[in-house]
């Protein structure tokens, strides 16, 4: 077994480590001798991502650091104390493009030396992240000035934020006016606007991505951020992707790493006039509407992606607004007449995503549906109501007949009142893959004979959908769930809050081989969760 390592072939042996995880990386250093001295030479194949998770990592990572050396690009670093890794990866003469700092619960350096170490990599380092969960401050202009290469930086301050120092004439003119090369800055829990914030933005006039946010108190925002933020776009000209004071978590996968991404790509659709912004989320009150409208109107033949959260009820925001461009809308509060939305759904004729979250009445969701009906793009519809029968007078029964003649492909619903028609109607979707119901307020409406009678004709009919989820649709019965289950088409079923299924129901759903998952339904016992 000791020949093993010298006998195969280079090409052979760079397969065989590119299919193992680092664990078993330096578990088979660990094999003998001679493998502990061989094998650290196939390291660049499954080390260029680091990711260090202990104070202790020196000596429980023997192994590990034999492997470390140019290879290295990206490093994530979980811990108080950097200090020492940091050291160790410079002379381990790791070439880092990307460092991720998370430091928990406090960090054991002050902030100058926390820079210091940092700029070792000053050569390299073009991303840098860094969460601080303390009342530890680190300078972001001196950040910028001491790491010339940099194009992405992430800083996310603590539960409280930083200490809020006011802001002086003396603060604004000692900022360094040199450009650097920013292109995605992402800020959280900065709240003071002129002093922290609008410095940075003064040295980026590459930046094509900024986030500020705040998702754990966002009514520190009232009282230390600008009701404007028009200016910004004058700052930095060049911006495609805004998050203007976002309040809730930004995951990964839907906002953060897409925009680092999107930024490295080179834009030959620039214009000498307007604004081409192309995704904006925007969090405001009352004093900031008339600024949101001002740079969605600027930016009207450039946006592709809207998201207007926590504006108040008046629609004078964007109703006479036309985004020929737009192909997700997400909207939250915002309300228009009649009149109005017909014209400005109208307006969005490449409108593929549409979610609105509001109190919705009957009015409303009549004016929605006519808009949404000319919309030949649109795949997928989202309708939240935040109301208790608000001018219901029955159900929406003629809503699900139009909706049936769409081309959507996912439809969610929640709180919409639908009757047993209503639903038979959606089986008239032939291009409706995933249905989302919830009536939560609207208990009993869909009876289980209703149920029934949709799970047949979803049976016989051309429809396309394998993705069910029902939510309080409390009527639903084992004999509905054996029904759903002779579906072939239909591969999967969410069913929560459903007082009157039994083992036996789910025993008869899941013996077909399909995915059933099912939250707060009383009548199951543990076995039935275990099989789901």
């Amino acid at each position: 077994m000791h020949d093993l390592i010298i006998a195969l072939p280079p090409e052979i042996l760079s397969t065989i480590f590119s299919l193992i995880s680092q664990k078993d990386f330096t578990e088979c250093m660990r094999v003998s001798r001679p493998w502990y001295y061989t094998i650290p030479g196939y390291a660049f194949i499954v080390w260029n991502h680091l990711r260090i998770a202990s104070d202790s990592w020196q000596q429980i990572n023997e192994c590990m650091i034999h492997c470390l050396g140019p290879h290295v690009r990206n490093v994530s670093i979980q811990g108080g104390t950097t200090r020492a890794i940091l050291d160790k990866l410079k002379d381990s003469e790791c070439a880092i493009n990307s460092l991720e700092i998370n430091c928990f619960p406090r960090l054991k350096e002050n902030g100058a030396e926390f820079i210091t170490n940092i700029v070792q990599f000053r050569a390299t380092l073009t991303e840098l992240s860094i969460t601080l969960l303390s009342r530890n401050d680190v300078s972001e202009q001196q950040l910028l000035t001491s790491l010339p290469n940099l194009t992405h930086l992430t800083i996310l301050f603590g539960f409280l934020g930083i200490e809020i120092s006011p802001v002086t004439q003396s603060d604004v003119d000692h900022v360094s006016d040199t450009s650097t090369n920013l292109l995605y800055l992402h800020l959280d829990n900065m709240f003071s606007f002129e002093s922290r914030i609008t410095p940075i933005l003064r040295r980026a006039p590459k930046l094509k991505a900024l986030i500020i946010s705040n998702h754990r108190n966002k009514r520190l925002y009232d009282s230390h951020m600008s009701d404007d933020f028009g200016p910004i776009f004058d700052l930095c000209p060049g911006l495609r992707y805004v998050a203007w004071k976002e309040t809730r978590p930004l995951t990964r996968t839907r906002t953060c790493d897409p925009w680092k991404e999107y930024v490295k790509r080179t834009d030959g659709n620039d214009s000498p006039t307007g604004l081409n912004l192309r995704e904006l989320i925007f969090y405001g009150g009352t004093d900031e509407q008339a600024s949101a409208g001002h740079i969605i109107r600027r930016a009207r033949n450039s946006l592709e992606y809207l998201e207007l959260l926590g504006l108040p009820n008046d629609r004078t925001t964007i109703a006479d607004v036309r985004l020929p461009r737009l192909k997700t809308f997400h909207l939250n509060g915002l309300k228009m007449n009649q009149d109005e939305w017909i014209p400005f759904l109208a307006g969005c004729e490449h409108l593929e995503r549409l979610a609105i979250y509001a109190l919705l009445t009957n009015v409303d969701l009549n004016a929605i549906l006519h808009g949404v009906h000319s919309l030949n793009y649109l795949r997928q519809l989202e309708l939240i109501n935040f109301g208790y029968n608000i001018g219901y007078q029955s159900s929406l029964d003629n809503f699900c007949e139009i909706l049936s003649t769409t081309r959507l492909r996912t439809l969610n619903l929640r709180d919409i009142p639908i009757s047993d028609q209503g639903l038979l109607s959606l089986c008239n979707m032939g291009s409706l893959q995933e249905l989302s119901l919830s009536m939560r307020r609207y208990d009993g409406y869909i009876s289980d004979g209703g149920l029934l009678a949709f799970a047949d004709k979803l049976k016989t009919s051309k429809s396309q959908l394998h993705n069910l989820d029902f939510w309080w649709i409390t009527n639903m019965s084992d004999t509905v769930l054996e029904r759903l289950a002779q579906i072939d088409r239909l591969t999967m079923l969410s069913v929560g809050c459903a007082r009157h299924i039994t083992d036996s129901g789910v025993d008869a759903f899941v013996i077909s081989g399909k995915q059933l998952r099912v939250t707060n339904c009383t009548s199951l016992s543990k076995h039935s969760f275990s099989r789901k």
